[in-house]
């Protein structure tokens, strides 16, 4: 999205809270990028408030006479929201900012920067970034509620968010935007999907191994453990099928042993995070999906718009939303990992099957092109500029 307006010349910045290097993120070199937070996101440390020096503030909060644990707990907590609020607020005046987008999961940052845009008299919108009825945290529902709109990203958090919202007329639902590049890159899928991918490589690209393709930060929530265990199950019958794995994080070390432990270090790659992810779609055959838990599935996406057939788990909110079974790509009970071997096994022995899921896969999130998608962001935000007395012209320089 930042990288959708910078590119049609409005000026967006994106300030993440948090060390530089805990977001992989290359947008549009128009977007400048903020980073509020210090310490490296390796280390045990919370980084993700602002302007807080952790050990100084615990030991004055600790050293209250007779103060508890709890107490002091409750003291730091106040003490650094309120320091992150005045920074955010500070940035915010000191940008020029018109109006704020905010992307709440199910930590308090979002909170955090709702109540700095009220400091300024900011209008902002908060997009639910986590499952409402997975993420009873206070924070997060205050964030949404107190935003001058909540955006849900699926008719099922809009549902969820409608329960508990005030006022339905609060939530509204807009799809995820997908850049024009991935449609693009991988343009052959509408003339018939893998197989017409891989007439048009040529000879020498075609013999190359066909690949399954997995993309996501390496972390427990996206299951890639249990896509490594159901690869393990069909690699035998099928050895020139290789898979690759695009993302990093903290379970990277955990993975590389599991693949090592049931014999797979040769036959599974590990790509790490890369810029450009569309000619990786491109290069592939099936995409899989084994994540445990998800609220809208990027990756699912774009490799729906590149015409790849996909194999997901039914997460109670995400994929299902996206994929039709067996229709616009195949749905498997979340965390069985037999039935997500099963699944694979049949796209690689059924060419056609991955023919027709590819090409219905692409028509289907038809609506989450950016050209249609957001053009009804624009006008969201333009309404909560306007009617906050932010500026009519807000957006004028991304139109």
């Amino acid at each position: 999205m930042a990288s959708y307006w910078a590119a049609r010349g409005g000026d967006v910045v994106y300030i993440t809270l948090g060390a530089r290097e805990a977001h992989l993120f290359f947008p549009h070199p128009e977007v400048l990028h903020v980073a509020l937070g210090g310490r490296s996101p390796d280390t045990d440390t919370d980084t993700r408030t602002v302007g807080a020096d952790s050990e100084g503030e615990h030991s004055e909060a600790a050293s209250g006479a007779g103060a508890s644990v709890a107490e002091a707990a409750g003291k730091l907590i106040e003490r650094v929201a309120g320091r992150a609020r005045r920074e955010l607020a500070r940035r915010f005046a000191e940008l020029g900012v018109d109006v704020l987008l905010v992307f709440a999961d199910a930590g308090g940052e979002a909170l955090e920067a709702v109540a700095a845009a009220r400091r300024c008299r900011l209008p902002v919108v908060a997009v639910a970034a986590a499952d409402p009825a997975a993420a009873p945290a206070r924070a997060y529902h205050k964030a949404l509620r107190t935003a001058d709109r909540a955006v849900a990203t699926t008719e099922r958090v809009a549902r969820e968010l409608q329960r508990t919202e005030p006022s339905p007329r609060h939530v509204e639902t807009l799809p995820v935007p997908i850049l024009q590049r991935v449609h693009e890159t991988s343009g052959k899928a509408e003339a018939g999907g893998p197989q017409a991918r891989e007439d048009a490589q040529g000879a020498d690209q075609a013999e190359a191994a066909p690949l399954i393709l997995a993309a996501g930060s390496l972390s427990p929530h996206n299951g890639f453990d249990l896509l490594l265990r159901a690869y393990a199950r069909i690699r035998t019958d099928f050895p020139e099928w290789g898979l690759r794995i695009f993302g990093g994080g903290p379970e990277h070390g955990r993975l590389l042993a599991l693949a090592d432990e049931l014999d797979l270090a040769h036959r599974v790659d590990f790509a790490g995070a890369v810029e450009d992810m569309p000619p990786a779609y491109a290069e592939a055959e099936v995409f899989a999906l084994p994540s445990r838990s998800e609220v809208f599935a990027l990756s699912l996406l774009e490799a729906m718009a590149g015409g790849l057939p996909a194999v997901a788990f039914d997460c109670p909110v995400g994929p299902r939303e996206l994929v039709g079974h067996r229709s616009s790509g195949l749905l498997v009970p979340a965390g069985k990992v037999d039935l997500l071997a099963e699944a694979l096994a049949k796209l690689i022995t059924t060419p056609h099957l991955r023919r027709h899921i590819g090409r219905r896969a692409r028509h289907a999130v038809a609506g989450h092109r950016a050209e249609v998608a957001m053009p009804r962001w624009e006008q969201l935000l333009q309404r909560v500029a306007t009617r906050r007395g932010s500026g009519a012209g807000v957006l004028t320089g991304a139109q």
